[in-house]
C-alpha cells in the first residue's frame, strides 16, 4: 500500500533543504523575455508598483496613468507606468 506523505513533508522531499535567498542575476533569455513584454495588464500593473486596482482604474479615469486598449482588455507599456511613477509628486520629510 502506498502511504501519501503530508502537503509540507512532500514539497520538502521535491524541493531539498531550504536554500539561503540570494541575489540572482538573470539569465539572458529572460532578460529578452522582459524586453518583448512591452504591456502590463491592470493585475500586472497592481502587483509590480503596489497599487489597489481601484486607485489604478482612478488614475486611468483622471489622466495620470495612460492605459490603451485590446478589445476589452485595458493594458498599460511600461513606459507609460514609469512616466506616472516619476509623476508622482515627492514626499517631504516632516522635521
Amino acid at each position: 500500500m502506498l502511504k501519501l506523505a503530508s502537503v509540507r513533508g512532500a514539497a520538502d522531499a521535491v524541493a531539498g533543504p531550504p536554500r539561503p535567498m540570494i541575489a540572482r542575476t538573470m539569465s539572458e533569455e529572460e532578460r529578452q523575455r522582459r524586453a518583448r513584454q512591452r504591456a502590463m495588464s491592470i493585475a500586472a500593473f497592481c502587483q509590480c508598483y503596489d497599487v489597489g486596482r481601484t486607485k489604478a482604474y482612478e488614475e486611468l479615469k483622471s489622466g495620470r496613468l495612460r492605459g490603451r486598449k485590446i478589445g476589452r482588455r485595458t493594458v498599460i507599456a511600461e513606459d507609460d507606468a514609469e512616466d506616472w511613477l516619476r509623476h508622482l509628486p515627492a514626499m517631504e520629510v516632516a522635521r
